[in-house]
Parts: structure tokens; C-alpha cells; sequence
């Protein structure tokens, strides 16, 4: 991607980055490994508008070759050694989740009927909701479990994204205030498609929530975007600008177990990945130190 001036080309001239980097020009080139995972863009900035040569471009391609080269043999592939890892770690979270399915969550439907009954007076009204809110987060966190070790067949029906996507970012829109982080909805006109919408939309507010958690140190921004690809493809892009995922973990997303929060038990893009795929389509991850995107590509409905 070539920007030449940045102050007056649309695409970037509205976001807060590009004044407060005091960036003119802008030339990004992919970084993408032999297997064609995009792992990163490599940039060159200039603090006033400058109309980049193909000389230029050239060097740039040139040296992402030579970033691809260095990065390949470092290790990025997963070695056979960590791939015995990963499916320990999974068989691990068999194992967990069935006994968490058997000992928590009848106790804890108990105790939040009890909360319900015994703290139903005014007085106690702002206790309550902080532990009902805690109970279900503590819900959510096993459905998780649950679906990443028994991931249940989609039940599809013809249904509107659009609606899906609405719906999703409302329901989250609280949090997102109380941290402080905006949200941002941009939607095509898009067909019907043939998708779980109980599937999906547990795929939107995991990402959603994840980029929330990523800026809301900051005032951040989230965006939720929709188009059609080609003929037969709806994309969506969920993108904030956070501090991205360091690329000696960007190998590890979506792998159970692996989470960048210290809070966080590293499911949430694992099961979406799982969900995404189950429908016949990809999820894919963008980072660089200024965000991340998240783009899920869903076939049409036949």
C-alpha cells in the first residue's frame, strides 16, 4: 500500500495515528511466509507528503524477501516437537472441561438462585449485579471450555449477518464505554447467509471482546466492517489499535491454552477458528504494534 499524502487521501486521513505520528507519506509492504501467512507489513514513513519512486518500492520488496528469510529460519514453523505439545495441551482441556461440566455448574446455577432470592432488596441491588456479572462470566468461561473440546455440529439457517452484527456489537457496547473504547459499525448491503447465528454470534463478541481488552488502556477504537468478495464471499474485519500481539506469539494464536491477557484462558480465538472453519470459511490475523485485524471470510449461500 502507497500513500503518498497522507493528509488527503480518505483512507487514513481521519485516524488519530496518522497526526499524532505527524505521518505525510506512507508505503507498507506484506510481510508473508512461504505457506502465505501474512505475519506483518514492513513500513516506511516520511513526516511530510512524498511521492514514493519504484525504485524505492523495489527495495522495500526486497527487504520484506529478506525479512521472510530471517524470520523463516528462526523456527516460525511449528517443529514436531511442538505440535506433540499442542495436542497434549488439548487433551488436557478434554479432561478439564468435562470435569468442570460436572462439578461447577450445577453448584453455580445453585448459588445464582440464592443470590437471586436472598438479595433481592433495593439495598443490596449493586452487590447483586457485581456477583451475577461475575457468575457469568464464570458461565461463559465453560461454555468455552465446552466448545473448544466438544464442539457441537452447526445448526444453520438462513439468517442476516447484518442483523448478527448489530445485535453483537449492542450487546457490548456497555462494556466498551466503561472502558472508555469506542465501537465503530460500517456495513454493506450483504445477502442472507447460511450460518448458526448462536455459533457466530459467540465468534463476534469473542473478537469484539478481545480487541475491547486491547485498548481499553488507551481510549481505544474498534471497527466492525463488512463487504462481499469476489462473487461468492463476505468478509468481515474487526480491527482496533491496540498494541498488536508480539510476533514471537503470533504463531500461537488461536491454539488452546495461549492468551495474551494474564486473566485470560486463551480459548476465545480457538473456538471462533473452530466455529469459522465448521461454516466453510477462514479466519485470519493481521498485527503490527499499532492493532490487530481479524478478518473472517464466509462463503454465500448457495
Amino acid at each position: 500500500m502507497i500513500i503518498n499524502n497522507t493528509h488527503l487521501d480518505t483512507r487514513v486521513s481521519m485516524q488519530a495515528v496518522i497526526h499524532e505520528l505527524k505521518i505525510g507519506s506512507h508505503m507498507a509492504v506484506p510481510i508473508i511466509l512461504h505457506d502465505d501467512t501474512m505475519i506483518g507489513t514492513l513500513c516506511a514513513t516520511d513526516p511530510d507528503p512524498h511521492i514514493f519512486t519504484e525504485t524505492e518500492l523495489e527495495n522495500m520488496k526486497m527487504l520484506a524477501t529478506i525479512y521472510t528469510y530471517v524470520v523463516s529460519q528462526s523456527g516460525y514453523s511449528l517443529s514436531s516437537e511442538e505440535e506433540k505439545i499442542r495436542l497434549h495441551a488439548k487433551s488436557i482441556i478434554n479432561e478439564f472441561a468435562a470435569d468442570l461440566a460436572d462439578q461447577v455448574r450445577n453448584p453455580m446455577q445453585t448459588v445464582k438462585g440464592f443470590i437471586q432470592f436472598l438479595l433481592d432488596e433495593p439495598k443490596f441491588q449493586q452487590h447483586k449485579e457485581v456477583i451475577l456479572d461475575e457468575l457469568g462470566k464464570m458461565e461463559n468461561n465453560l461454555q468455552s471450555f465446552l466448545l473448544a473440546t466438544n464442539p457441537s455440529y452447526p445448526l444453520k439457517e438462513r439468517i442476516s449477518l447484518a442483523n448478527i452484527l448489530v445485535e453483537t456489537t449492542s450487546s457490548i457496547k456497555s462494556e466498551a464505554e466503561k472502558h472508555h473504547v469506542s465501537i465503530s459499525l460500517t456495513l454493506e448491503s450483504l445477502p442472507d447467509l447460511i450460518v448458526d447465528k448462536s455459533q457466530m454470534t459467540r465468534v463476534f463478541h469473542n473478537i469484539i471482546k478481545n480487541s475491547i481488552d486491547a485498548t481499553k488502556q488507551n481510549k481505544g477504537k474498534v471497527q466492525v466492517r463488512s463487504y462481499t468478495e469476489l462473487e461468492n464471499v463476505v468478509c468481515i474485519e474487526i480491527s482496533d489499535n491496540g498494541l498488536g500481539i508480539p510476533l514471537s506469539d503470533i504463531n500461537k494464536v488461536g491454539k488452546p491454552l495461549y492468551s495474551s491477557k494474564n486473566d485470560g484462558h486463551g480459548l476465545g480465538i480457538s473456538v471462533a477458528s473452530d466455529i469459522i472453519e465448521s461454516h466453510g470459511g477462514k479466519l485470519l490475523i493481521e498485527t503490527s504494534p499499532t492493532g490487530t485485524k481479524v478478518t473472517i471470510k464466509l462463503p454465500m449461500a448457495e
